[in-house]
């Protein structure tokens, strides 16, 4: 039993993912269920006049907004039907109603909250920032700073005492695991239809002047574009375009829209394919004609360490790490001895020990406050299945589909000529093992853009019931 959003969610996932060889006599079989909660939806819109047919034409609609998320539409799938109804004009201005859907004293409790904690280098950012944003001034600055200095919590404040005032941020992020940090986040690529295949020197958005969206850019105070350093410096340039053109500005950049960049130089930049160091510094965002209109913003204060000696001293190591310094001359690091540790299992005990004298699944925020990098794929699956060890509960194994996909004729190839063995030693790093083994209350990481609007894209941690 499901909500018929849910079960919207539900098919749109099969359409996306799970190939389905007749998605219209799925729809026809089911389109009841799927729309159950939209004559209440269409009354609420002052809609009282209607009939079964137009309900299910809005619940095509409401699919074909799904889909657009994952760069899809209806059409795409040809056995579908399609919507008839102009939903657009009769529903108003979705994009616009999503961004205002805050509760004002929430909102302004936790801007007083957050300003509170600012530290006075943050207090200053701040107080410029909201000047600039309060008085339409059209600035654009760029908050640098190692991690733990409080970028994306002095973003979030931002956030907070904007959506107080009713007014509209868009806050964008390079990749959807940062943009899940900032309230409504969501990547640069999917906000504005920024080009990814054609991107060049000339690109522009895909936002029709007269959209929803370009009406969404008119009505925006200020937008924050954290963790922006990983993209190229054409994504900003077409951007700049783009709002300079929907704005109706062009005196200004991004259109007179206050835009707070965020990022690290110390961290990942625009990755090059086959590029050379000088590539990959002509591609970042500092060689853009962007860069001379941006206020740096730098953050030095630590926020996530302690005041204690060891704490100072590893954070003054790993910032002179960023710097270039303390390598071999062969460009290695040495780690400290003191936080070197050789023996894994005294490792995942110490984070993950107390797991074994429990007889239920730990809670979900067990698994959010600790978490093992590894560099190699084997090293992650001898480290999960160390930890699955010490999991109470019945284990489970999932198996790969194991089937090849015609994506053009969408159909399933004959395996003949590929030995299953052959695709279960397969290891790419974007997909799950051939086998896979878990219990109930295991973490999983969620490895597509299933709705990014919903917080559901590549990277998002999800706990399996």
């Amino acid at each position: 039993m499901r909500t018929g959003a849910s079960l919207h969610g539900l098919f749109s996932t099969a359409l996306l993912f799970s190939g389905l060889n007749y998605p219209d006599r799925f729809w026809q079989t089911f389109r009841h269920s799927i729309c159950d909660d939209l004559p209440y939806h269409l009354r609420t819109m002052n809609i009282h006049h209607f009939t079964e047919n137009e309900v299910y034409d809005y619940g095509l609609y409401l699919l074909d907004q799904i889909l657009q998320e994952a760069g899809k539409k209806l059409t795409d799938f040809p056995s579908m039907p399609s919507f008839v109804r102009n939903w657009d004009i009769t529903t108003t201005n979705r994009l616009i109603i999503e961004q205002l859907d805050w509760d004002l004293e929430t909102e302004r409790a936790s801007a007083e909250t957050y300003i509170d904690m600012l530290n006075s280098e943050q207090r200053i950012a701040f107080n410029d920032i909201w000047k600039s944003i309060a008085c339409e001034e059209g600035r654009s600055f760029f908050i640098n700073g190692p991690g733990g200095t409080g970028k994306t919590f002095l973003e979030k404040t931002i956030c907070h005492a904007v959506h107080a005032e009713g007014w509209i941020i868009l806050c964008v992020a390079s990749t959807g695991l940062a943009a899940l940090l900032l309230p409504a986040g969501r990547t640069a690529h999917s906000m504005f239809k920024i080009p990814i295949e054609t991107l060049g020197a000339d690109s522009i958005c895909h936002i029709p002047k007269e959209s929803q969206r370009a009406e969404l850019l008119c009505q925006t105070k200020a937008m924050i574009y954290d963790e922006c350093l990983m993209n190229h410096k054409h994504c900003f340039e077409a951007l700049d375009r783009t709002l300079r053109d929907v704005r109706n500005n062009d005196s200004l950049p991004y259109g007179g829209l206050t835009v707070i960049h965020g990022g690290d130089f110390q961290q990942i930049l625009p990755v090059i394919i086959k590029g050379k160091k000088e590539d990959v510094i002509e591609a970042s965002l500092q060689q853009s004609y962007l860069w001379d209109s941006m206020k740096i913003i730098t953050l030095h204060v630590n926020m996530r360490l302690e005041s204690s000696a060891e704490e100072v001293k590893f954070a003054q190591w790993l910032l002179a790490i960023g710097h270039g310094q303390n390598l071999t001359d062969d460009g290695c690091v040495v780690l400290p001895n003191h936080i070197v540790n050789t023996d894994p299992d005294s490792f995942i005990n110490k984070l993950y020990g107390a797991m074994s004298y429990s007889s239920s699944p730990p809670p979900p925020q067990y698994f959010l406050d600790r978490t093992i990098l590894a560099p190699k794929n084997k090293d992650v699956r001898a480290t999960n299945n160390a930890i699955l060890n010490q999991m109470p509960g019945d284990e489970m194994t999932f198996f790969s589909a194991d089937n090849i996909i015609d994506t053009e004729r969408n159909v399933t190839c004959n395996q003949g000529a590929i030995p299953l063995e052959y695709l279960h030693s397969l290891e790419p790093a974007a997909l799950p093992p051939s086998e896979l083994k878990v219990k109930l209350g295991c973490p999983l990481i969620l490895m597509c853009n299933l709705r990014p609007s919903q917080g559901l894209c590549n990277g998002t941690q999800l706990i399996l019931l």
